[in-house]
């Protein structure tokens, strides 16, 4: 192996006759491999590209606008919930209190009470997290490979429809005015359905059918990935606004109407990119789940399959620390000291995630000039985890924004 000097920031490069894009599974040679390649080929390559396969940016558009939309009223909807139990428990009037908790003494009835209130809607949020993802990581396993069986639209419509099914049913218990575990039933409904991973891998995957490899494939993925963000964006926005509008029933419906256009689209519109006589059905559900769950466990013959699963620990941290942050953060700035309405929080998250999305992403195209990728990594998490730090002090809104961006 040979190296050269580089800046103190870039670690040396070595060379080595070892092909870092060969596959980490196992080789065999079989016919049914031979099959597998051509079949692989075939997609990648031989499939006349229309605008209407484009529609899939759209549609992925719309459907994690939605997805997002509906998460940050579920949050306010469960504060909002425990609010009016815990003063009705109380003997309260939640006439007029906001402005009474955010100056009251921390030892007055009003204080303790919507301290209890956040609380349990802190707690029910996690429920809702469990139920959904822990479901979602075991059918993600085995809906993912899937798709090469039923084609890239069936995946992404039984999501569509996972999702769908958890905003009409919590419209549908606002406008009941029923109990919230019915909301928690539909999130563990939505986890079997694969939640929002599912709607994510297949786009990929559609993307992969559709450009080559190379350039082209890059873009569509940067693609793919504007337009995600784009949609938490807006969604992030748009739900401070709907939720005073039209309160959360409204907000919850009328997110669920979006999936029915994206359901309607995705069947009728979209073109499929995995034809039937292009399709395997080979597998049984168990022995697609073991296929999915050897490439995290077995060994390959480079020895290179720990370096995966260092960086898929890595990963799964990052995704500890950040998926929580939504939930909490927002129920953080309902309460006091900030006190923001729907509408305040709705702004801020869509300037934290515009901030993220043009400036953080343009910053390490820059950063890479003068550093090696390892280096900005650990200057994000750095910066990232000062900034939770940070947020446990402030006081102001000013502060807040400042160490969030």
């Amino acid at each position: 192996m040979d190296t050269h000097e580089e800046s103190p920031f870039k670690r040396p490069r070595f060379t080595s006759s070892e092909d870092e894009k060969a596959s980490l599974l196992p080789k065999e040679t079989s016919k049914k491999d031979d099959e597998d390649i051509g079949y692989r080929k075939f997609r990648g390559l031989n499939i006349e590209t229309t605008w209407l396969h484009w529609l899939i940016g759209p549609v992925v558009f719309a459907y994690m606008f939605a997805m997002l939309c509906s998460f940050y009223v579920l949050v306010e909807y469960t504060n909002q919930y425990f609010m009016k139990l815990e003063y009705k428990n109380a003997n309260l009037s939640l006439t007029n209190t906001s402005d009474t908790f955010c100056h009251a003494d921390e030892d007055s009835i009003v204080y303790k009470t919507e301290t209890r209130a956040t609380a349990a809607a802190s707690t029910w949020n996690v429920y809702f997290s469990v139920a959904a993802g822990v479901p979602a990581v075991i059918s993600n396993m085995v809906l993912g490979s899937y798709t090469d069986a039923f084609g890239r639209k069936f995946l992404m419509a039984i999501g569509v429809l996972g999702t769908m099914a958890r905003l009409g049913t919590a419209a549908l218990v606002i406008y009941l005015d029923g109990e919230i575990v019915y909301i928690l039933i539909a999130c563990f409904i939505e986890g079997c359905t694969g939640q929002y991973a599912t709607t994510l891998q297949v786009s990929l995957a559609y993307i992969a059918d559709i450009t080559k490899p190379g350039r082209q494939r890059i873009l569509g993925i940067i693609f793919i990935e504007f337009v995600i963000g784009v949609g938490l964006a807006i969604a992030s926005f748009a739900s401070g606004f709907l939720i005073e509008w039209k309160g959360y029933m409204f907000t919850f419906a009328s997110m669920a109407g979006v999936l029915v256009v994206v359901l309607m689209v995705l069947i009728f519109i979209l073109p499929e990119t995995l034809t039937k006589e292009h399709r395997h059905r080979n597998n049984s559900c168990l022995g697609l789940f073991k296929t999915s769950l050897s490439f995290f466990t077995e060994n390959d013959a480079e020895n290179r399959r720990w370096k995966y699963q260092l960086v898929l620990l890595i990963h799964a941290l990052c995704n500890l620390s950040f998926l929580p942050r939504l939930s909490t953060e927002t129920l953080y700035q309902l309460a006091s000291p900030f006190c923001w309405s729907p509408t305040k929080v709705g702004i801020y998250s869509a300037a934290r995630t515009a901030v993220v999305l043009f400036v953080g992403l343009g910053s390490v195209n820059i950063l890479e000039k003068f550093m090696d990728e390892i280096w900005i990594c650990m200057i994000g998490t750095i910066s990232y985890g000062a900034s939770f730090f940070w947020t446990a002090f402030v006081s102001d809104d000013t502060q807040y924004y400042i160490s969030k961006h």
